[in-house]
C-alpha cells in the first residue's frame, strides 16, 4: 500500500512538473513577440490597446516566473540544504503574485470571455490568490511556520488553476460542450476543485501529525507539534 502511495505521489509530481513546463513553454512568445500568440490574435482590436497588451505580457511572464519558483519549494532536500535559496525563491513567488500577477489579473478580468460570469470568476480567483499569498507571507514574517506552509499550499492551489483550467477547458471542448458553457465550467471547477484538493492535503497533513507525534508517557499525554513534513 505504501509503495502504491509513493508511486502515485511520484506520478502526480511528474504530471505537475510536465504541465507546468508545457504552460511555460507555451508562454515563451510573450517574452519576445506577444502579438504572434494565438490568444492575442483572438482578441482582435483589443490587442491594439497598449495598456491591455502590456498588462497581459506582465501577467503571463510573472505567472511563469511564479510557477517555476513555486515548484522548487516543495522539495525537502532543497529546504534542508539551501534554506537561503528557499527564502529567496519564496520572495520571488510572493513578489511576482502580489506585485504583478494579481494586479494585472484584476484588470484583465474585465476583458475575459463569458460575460459577467467570466469576470466574476477571474475576480474571485484574484481575490483568493491575493489573500492566501498575503496570509502566507504574514505568517512567515511572524515566524508561524506551520501557518505559513498551510497558506502557501492554498496559494499554490490557486496559482495552479492556470493548469487545471486549461486541461478542463480542452476536455469540455473535446466532448462537444458549448464554448461559453465549457469555458465557465472549466473556470469555476478549476477554482473549486483546486481549493478542495488543497484542503484535503492539509487535512491529511494534520491527521498524520496528530497520529505520528501523539506520544503518551506514564504521567501525562502530550501532543507534539512539529514542522510539517512538507518543509522538513
Amino acid at each position: 500500500m505504501k509503495r502504491l502511495q509513493l508511486c502515485f505521489r511520484i506520478f502526480a509530481w511528474l504530471a505537475l512538473v510536465f504541465f507546468c513546463a508545457l504552460l511555460v513553454y507555451n508562454c515563451l512568445p510573450y517574452f519576445h513577440a506577444p502579438r504572434t500568440h494565438a490568444f492575442v490574435w483572438e482578441k482582435g482590436l483589443l490587442a491594439e490597446r497598449p495598456v491591455w497588451l502590456t498588462a497581459l505580457v506582465i501577467h503571463v511572464v510573472a505567472g511563469a516566473i511564479c510557477l517555476i519558483s513555486s515548484l522548487l519549494q516543495f522539495f525537502r532536500p532543497l529546504l534542508r540544504r539551501a534554506p537561503q535559496l528557499h527564502r529567496w525563491l519564496g520572495r520571488i513567488y510572493v513578489g511576482s503574485i502580489l506585485l504583478f500577477v494579481c494586479p494585472t489579473g484584476f484588470y484583465l478580468a474585465f476583458f475575459a470571455h463569458g460575460g459577467w460570469r467570466g469576470i466574476m470568476g477571474f475576480l474571485l480567483l484574484g481575490v483568493l490568490t491575493t489573500w492566501t499569498t498575503w496570509q502566507g507571507w504574514v505568517a512567515m514574517r511572524r515566524h508561524q511556520v506551520q501557518q505559513h506552509v498551510m497558506w502557501m499550499i492554498r496559494s499554490f492551489a490557486m496559482i495552479t488553476t492556470a493548469l487545471t483550467f486549461r486541461i478542463e477547458h480542452i476536455v469540455f471542448q473535446e466532448i462537444g460542450l458549448a464554448a461559453e458553457i465549457g469555458f465557465l465550467a472549466a473556470l469555476y471547477l478549476s477554482i473549486i476543485g483546486n481549493a478542495i484538493v488543497a484542503e484535503w492535503l492539509l487535512w491529511r497533513m494534520r491527521r498524520k501529525k496528530n497520529t505520528t507525534h501523539h506520544q503518551p508517557n506514564n504521567y501525562e499525554t502530550k501532543t507534539v507539534i512539529s514542522v510539517p513534513a512538507a518543509i522538513r
